[in-house]
């Protein structure tokens, strides 16, 4: 994908799956999302979830919509988890020129990691439809560096997933972690006790029980006595 991403000259990039089926109008939504919305760099939608049965057949077909909406809180959704997939989205060429192509070190969750990198730089829009049809596969998968059966895929794609948080956490300031995210050095006391919240529930998701008590532990240390987590303080 790097090298046919080396090689693209057009506006837009749909970085798709061989494996997967594009809806008969998924492009069109896609454009037309971005066109109504001018100053979007990328437009996602949903997907439709099928199993592979024994004989070639897409069988078990599940409707699921991209319900996170492009606001504020899409960096922290995102990072909690797949909220959509890559295949689903339409991103602004010149995107790459800013924040570079897939990583290769991640031999899998690469389109994972590439989406996190995506929704923290550029703005996006969204389509309540779905765009592909994503297909469960039951037999061998993954690069030739890491070929894994299907039972076996989330055990990778978690050692993967640890890595991101990892450096997640290292790299991004702490007010990327608040809704709306703040770009200040200096956080109130309450800010940085709700940050450290987000983190800690991040890392949860990413199997780093350490670094999750750790973030835990210093959201309710930075809490004031008398601070009041209602609807008027960060969340």
């Amino acid at each position: 994908m790097n090298l046919g991403l080396n090689r693209t000259r057009g506006k837009w990039v749909w970085l798709f799956d061989d494996d997967d089926i594009a809806m008969p109008e998924a492009t069109q939504l896609l454009l037309d999302a971005l066109e109504a919305e001018p100053g979007a760099d990328l437009a996602y939608g949903g997907q439709v979830i099928a199993d592979e049965s024994p004989d070639g057949r897409l069988v078990d077909h599940r409707e699921v919509l991209a319900t996170v909406e492009p606001d504020d809180a899409l960096l922290l959704n995102v990072l909690q988890g797949f909220c959509f997939r890559l295949q689903a989205m339409l991103i602004r060429r010149d995107c790459f020129d800013q924040i570079g192509l897939l990583d290769e070190r991640f031999l899998r969750g690469q389109d994972y990691e590439l989406m996190v990198r995506l929704v923290q730089r550029f703005r996006a829009t969204r389509v309540m439809k779905p765009i592909l049809t994503w297909r469960q596969h039951a037999g061998e998968r993954g690069p030739a560096q890491l070929t894994h059966t299907a039972h076996e895929r989330d055990r990778h794609w978690g050692r993967f997933d640890a890595l991101l948080g990892r450096e997640v956490r290292a790299t991004y300031a702490l007010g990327e972690f608040l809704v709306p995210r703040s770009t200040s050095s200096q956080l109130s006391a309450v800010e940085r006790s709700t940050a450290l919240f987000h983190r800690a529930a991040v890392m949860a998701t990413k199997g780093l029980v350490e670094e999750f008590a750790e973030d835990l532990g210093a959201s309710f240390a930075a809490l004031p006595r008398d601070a009041h987590l209602g609807p008027d303080s960060a969340s």
